[in-house]
């Protein structure tokens, strides 16, 4: 999967150069045939060839691919295919046929959710069990209504996609889509009864985005009464603005909604959340045992 990260990533920039009416850099024939070479790549290959790697790296000099890459959030590039990049500069010591993906490359990498998946585990002596289902809209009429006896439900977003559109649909910022199916899962006849945990993702990739390149919330101009980034962008303030958003479209006010801050990529992070969540669950369990009282 990484190493299909790493070309699906490609393909994509180079289809969207098709679609923005971006040219490879005029007369460099080494670029063209790096772009062929990429593009012949099928399969789902465990590693790079010579060639394959050295394509990669040479587009990457290339303007017009630049030029691409630099309006990523114009399209669906995963956020996993930079630092894959920047590790293939070590070929073959990483993406070589000797080479074995480490504990975050494995972390890091993105496998689209098709479907629903089962999980099972004990902690503490409790058992979960966790299904894992895939958020994309053709997904979503295939477990929705499935779920009316669960005890959480876990909603999951992206905080560093507010520039971003969807994959399916080029024209709908993330973000909208996102606040819109909370929507529909937290006022949802199924889940009347079910806490609701929600854990806003990517924080470490969104304070690069909202502080360090100066992206304003509102770029998508889909919320003019976002804060304004300021001179000193603030994240906090960022943040707690997201969470308002969110908050705003559950319809009943007893509601229970915990929100949690999260960069899933780092273990003590997602260990001191997930310990927090679990406690949630646990008292949630037996309140409705009437063994707590709510």
């Amino acid at each position: 999967m990484v190493i299909q990260n790493v070309v699906d990533g490609y393909k994509d920039i180079l289809k969207a150069m098709g679609t923005m009416g971006i040219r490879l850099e005029a007369g460099n024939e080494k670029s063209k045939e790096s772009a062929d070479i990429i593009r012949s790549i099928t399969g789902q290959p465990s590693y790079l060839t010579p060639d394959q790697a050295r394509a990669c790296l040479d587009l990457l000099d290339d303007d017009g691919f630049a030029a691409c890459l630099a309006r990523k959030s114009e399209f669906g590039l995963q956020d996993c295919w930079a630092t894959f990049v920047q590790e293939l500069r070590n070929y073959p010591a990483w993406g070589g046929e000797q080479w074995i993906p480490s504990t975050n490359d494995c972390v890091i990498a993105r496998v689209r959710t098709s479907g629903i998946i089962e999980e099972s585990f004990t902690l503490n002596g409790v058992q979960f069990r966790i299904f894992d289902v895939g958020g994309q809209r053709a997904e979503r009429r295939k477990w929705i209504h499935q779920f009316d006896n669960v005890t959480t439900v876990i909603f999951v977003m992206s905080l560093s996609e507010y520039d971003q559109n969807l994959y399916e649909d080029n024209t709908k910022n993330r973000l909208e889509e996102a606040l819109e199916l909370f929507e529909e899962i937290a006022n949802s006849k199924w889940f009347v009864n079910t806490s609701l945990l929600m854990f806003m993702n990517k924080r470490d990739l969104f304070e690069k985005k909202y502080v360090e390149d100066r992206i304003p919330l509102n770029v998508s101009g889909c919320f003019p009464d976002a804060p304004d980034i300021g001179e000193v962008p603030n994240p906090r303030v960022a943040i707690e603005y997201l969470q308002q958003q969110f908050r705003k479209r559950v319809r009943n006010p007893e509601k229970e909604v915990s929100m949690f801050v999260t960069t899933a990529c780092n273990p003590e992070n997602v260990q001191r959340v997930f310990d927090e969540a679990k406690m949630k669950i646990l008292r949630r369990n037996l309140v409705s045992s009437g063994f707590v009282m709510a």
